[in-house]
């Protein structure tokens, strides 16, 4: 048997395992569609789509919620009836939420710190597989390739779809972010490790939204937080595994600390910082192009008013500007990336998202979808607004471009937040590295002013910035 197909058949094996579920909880002329895990012969999920009609008063009871259950069973689809057996309230997630600001009111942040248990209906005890899972929060670090299985817009074509992603941030030790561009319905989905084994790891609460629009980032929580509050509940004994955080040791955890947060009174942005002495480079727009606006950036938990160098106009054809700082200890810098990108190979973006006051510093996978010799790159990294000025790097965190827009249809006014452009920092390096040497601003003032004919090309992007 050839190497590939035993280890096609180990997957497959692999992913048997996985026991997602679909649910539709119905209620008179209320019909709720979610994801759920089967946990031994009941099934978890979020308490964060039910819970509210009953909190609102528009179901007496969650008890009174009839549920339909489908799942897949040696590649058939079964389907059951069962009932909410009981619900069970975790204080920390409960409390993590509302430190955390995501825009969620009230009502929602109570009922997402909630986990429902189903139980199914004419099941016989141990008739369904055992799942493997891991308690402990230290299995996951940002950058972790993970596998959530949900069922889209609760479509029963799509029963147990799976979509891949990272860890784009942990949150705290209850709470993470991950990048798995999920829609409706993928509430209560597990999200698993695959690495020579399968292990459960956590449970999606949402999708992060933003003035109605789906960014791609699913707010998540640790599976430990859902099988402790389940302990508690029913009064069983947990070993509790210790809950620190281990040091991330993925490639773009240790550059992530050279993309800071950058500001105006009216904009706000990524930057990376270029040395250890406070050079900064980010995009001309984020700075509105430096017409008499002050500059704030973010290191270390410390506010620094930032110097403009130079910076290019709107009608110039790189969007970039150079800033400086004076930091009062060294900034971390990144490595430059001195090869050309190759056509499908990995990058990951790491910039800031603004979810209202609270902004969060996430990262996305994706692949280099195109590039040209002294070309801009293009990505299907997610991008959003914030992640201007912001890193693209190869796997192993070498700054491979500066993140400037994304692809917008002008006619449908629609931006593509998984088609990015980049600067890549081969355009950028002699005349960065001949200014640190020398302190010449000339060599700068080189890019931000540059008259290349090739280069022209780029004023396509003008009216895709992020």
């Amino acid at each position: 048997m050839s190497c590939m197909s035993s280890n096609m058949l180990r997957y497959t094996f692999l992913f048997q395992r996985i026991t997602g579920v679909s649910l539709v909880f119905t209620y008179h002329n209320y019909e709720i569609n979610q994801s759920g895990i089967l946990f031994n012969d009941y099934v978890l999920t979020t308490g964060g789509l039910v819970l509210p009609y009953v909190l609102s008063k528009k179901v007496p009871d969650v008890k009174d919620f009839s549920v339909k259950i489908s799942l897949e069973k040696r590649n058939r689809v079964i389907s059951k009836t069962g009932y909410i057996a009981y619900v069970c309230n975790s204080d920390d997630l409960n409390n993590s939420m509302k430190q955390n600001d995501f825009g969620l009111d009230s009502i929602i942040i109570e009922s997402f710190s909630q986990f429902v248990i189903i139980e199914i209906n004419n099941t016989a005890k141990g008739n369904f597989s055992k799942i493997e899972m891991t308690l402990n929060p230290n299995e996951l670090n940002r950058g972790k390739d993970v596998l959530t299985v949900s069922t889209p817009f609760g479509n029963q074509m799509f029963l147990n779809c799976y979509s891949r992603g990272i860890v784009s941030k942990i949150v705290d030790k209850g709470m993470f972010i991950t990048d798995s561009r999920l829609s409706p319905a993928c509430e209560g989905g597990p999200i698993y490790i695959i690495n020579g084994s399968i292990k459960l790891v956590g449970l999606v609460l949402t999708q992060l939204m933003v003035s109605n629009e789906y960014t791609g980032f699913n707010l998540c929580c640790n599976f430990y937080i859902l099988y402790e509050a389940y302990c508690r509940h029913r009064g069983m004994h947990m070993i509790s595994p210790l809950l620190s955080i281990k040091k991330e040791e993925h490639p773009i955890h240790r550059v992530s600390d050279s993309v800071l947060p950058v500001k105006t009174p009216s904009l706000k942005g990524s930057c990376i910082s270029l040395d250890g002495n406070g050079l900064l480079v980010t995009c001309s727009h984020v700075i509105n192009y430096g017409n008499n606006t002050p500059v704030e950036v973010t290191f270390g938990g410390e506010s620094y008013n930032a110097k403009i160098l130079c910076c290019s106009s709107k009608d110039d054809i790189l969007d970039l500007a150079f800033l400086q700082i004076n930091p009062d200890t060294p900034l971390p810098s990144c490595t430059f990336y001195d090869k050309n990108p190759i056509k499908g190979e990995a990058v990951y973006v790491v910039g800031y998202k603004y979810f209202w006051d609270n902004s969060l510093q996430l990262v996305s996978k994706g692949t280099v979808l195109k590039h040209e010799e002294q070309g801009p790159i293009y990505t299907s990294c997610i991008t959003h607004s914030g992640n201007s000025g912001g890193g693209m790097f190869e796997k192993d965190g070498k700054l491979m471009a500066i993140v400037c827009g994304i692809l917008f249809e002008e006619n449908i006014s629609t931006s593509h937040h998984c088609h990015n452009v980049g600067i890549p920092i081969k355009v950028m390096k002699k005349p960065i590295d001949a200014y640190i040497q020398t302190g010449d601003i000339s060599h700068l003032e080189s890019l931000c002013k540059t008259k290349d004919l090739y280069l022209s090309t780029w004023h396509l992007f003008t009216r895709s910035k992020l």
